[in-house]
């Protein structure tokens, strides 16, 4: 029991350095000339910005306001139901795109069909694991809030762990058949993220409480190195422009400008996750029977995480040319 309480503690702390800065970079990303983006770019992807930027956060704040002031306990504690909801998806989707990136980059390409298989594949884990959680856990507390399942009965998850094994199998047959044909180009990288992110990171998640300290640093960190690819093109192609611009001045160097990216995600993180919530917790003049004294941390947290699903859902698209310019750079 000791020994699970310092391994808690420890990636609790290692949070600060990891799992909080990759939430914070996703928002300087998104939000760094946001309004410029919304005139640069087409119909379509402009509406996906201002539906994450803007009407998400909007949605939120409506929505815990209306639990705070009605005093539903309950209704908040869905919540975290809804964060676990949004964080799987969110976990297979970026194992999915790990490997799309990984088969970019080593020039191992994927048919269209192959692709929706691995897509498909990775909804399905999702959907098993978040049922398979509402099924075996019916409460669970996050910084004084319990978090409630819904009832789910047997024989769905019968049928999503039935459908599980028969997609695992398609998704399995393509990687073994682009390994066999050619080994050399088999992106093995983005199978590893994909293998671990659906099948490691998803379904051990659920075998023990302390895990849900652990699986989000490793997923953080896996965020942290297509973020720092991308920051670091950004950053040399932008030293390029400015010098070419005008020769004569002096531009802010690449390693100042990734040092300032660093520090910006650490203190943005420490911010968002900490500083913000505890200071509303404190002045907070509420009288919330039932809640705690920690209810904001817990409100903070909840909506970044939803929020992050989102931003990300945008940032990271094919349409987003940013993307292409300097992520497969």
């Amino acid at each position: 029991e000791m020994a699970i309480i310092k391994v808690s503690f420890a990636f609790l702390f290692l949070a600060n350095f990891i799992n909080h800065p990759h939430f914070a970079h996703s928002y300087h990303i998104f939000y760094r000339d946001f309004f410029a983006k919304l005139h640069n770019t087409d119909f379509k992807l402009r509406n996906r910005f201002i539906f994450a930027g803007l009407t998400v956060p909007l949605i939120l704040a409506c929505f815990f306001a209306i639990c705070l002031f009605n005093k539903n306990y309950q209704l908040l504690g869905f919540a975290g139901n809804a964060m676990a909801f949004f964080a799987g998806w969110h976990y297979v989707k970026q194992g999915y795109g790990m490997l799309m990136v990984s088969s970019v980059l080593k020039r191992s390409f994927y048919n269209e069909r192959e692709k929706n298989i691995f897509l498909i594949n990775a909804y399905i884990v999702w959907g098993f694991s978040w049922v398979y959680a509402n099924r075996v856990i019916s409460e669970r507390e996050l910084w004084g809030v319990e978090y409630f399942a819904f009832s789910v009965p047997n024989w769905s998850l019968w049928l999503m762990g039935g459908t599980l094994i028969i997609s695992s199998v398609f998704a399995a047959s393509i990687f073994i058949r682009h390994c066999w044909n050619d080994y050399g180009a088999f992106p093995k990288n983005g199978a590893v993220a994909y293998v671990t992110s659906l099948y490691i990171w998803l379904l051990v998640l659920n075998i023990h409480p302390v895990l849900t300290f652990i699986v989000p640093a490793f997923h953080s960190a896996q965020y942290l190195i297509v973020v720092w690819r991308y920051e670091i093109n950004r950053s040399n192609e932008e030293f390029k422009r400015e010098k070419f611009a005008n020769p004569h001045s002096k531009p802010i160097s690449v390693n100042r400008r990734l040092m300032n990216f660093g520090l910006l995600g650490l203190v943005g993180g420490w911010i968002g996750f900490w500083f913000a919530p505890s200071i509303v917790d404190q002045i907070s003049h509420f009288e919330l029977d039932g809640f705690s004294t920690t209810t904001f941390i817990f409100i903070f947290w909840v909506s970044i995480n939803i929020h992050h699903f989102f931003i990300d859902n945008v940032i990271w698209r094919r349409e987003n040319t940013d993307v292409n310019k300097f992520l497969f750079s």
